[in-house]
């Protein structure tokens, strides 16, 4: 079933994903591997939303994951490119980022020659701005500039 209908038809998105996590999380292990290797080259992207959406979706959780753990995934500048340029567009605006986050913000990665907004500069590694504009609050030591205090009072 479509994930958007079955949202629609289910309760909505987090009740339909709790769901799911509860469907998912009584499978065994052995189960849960071999679904994922089913569908291991699937290709899916929300309606209206396009690719950018999912991939935003891995570079954000991978990082909700492994950092707790100590683990350190490096990701290339370029790999995250796309994820910030989708975070900044109206399309993310349904599921990610609510654009009245980013007014008076100018976000400028140190490793990408990727720019935007106007107003208070907050800089750092594109995954740590990412991971910002997102409300992962533990992203924000790692950057700087007075855009740094403006969005943290934002998330």
């Amino acid at each position: 079933m479509n994930t958007m209908i079955s949202a629609v038809t289910n309760g909505g998105f987090r009740k339909s994903t709790n769901n799911k996590a509860i469907e998912f999380g009584s499978q065994p292990p052995g189960e849960l591997v071999r679904l994922l290797r089913h569908h291991a080259d699937d290709i899916w992207a929300p309606p209206s939303q396009g690719p950018a959406a999912p991939l935003t979706d891995v570079l954000v959780h991978t990082q909700d994951i492994v950092r707790p753990l100590g683990i350190e995934v490096v990701v290339a500048p370029a790999e995250v490119d796309p994820a910030l340029t989708f975070c900044v567009s109206p399309k993310s605006n349904q599921l990610f980022v609510h654009q009245r986050r980013l007014k008076g913000l100018r976000l400028e990665p140190n490793d990408l020659k990727w720019k935007f907004g106007k107003g208070e500069l907050l800089e750092g590694s594109s995954m740590e701005v990412l991971l910002a504009i997102l409300g992962r609050r533990d992203s924000l030591p790692h950057l700087t500039g007075p855009g740094v205090e403006v969005l943290a009072a934002r998330i």
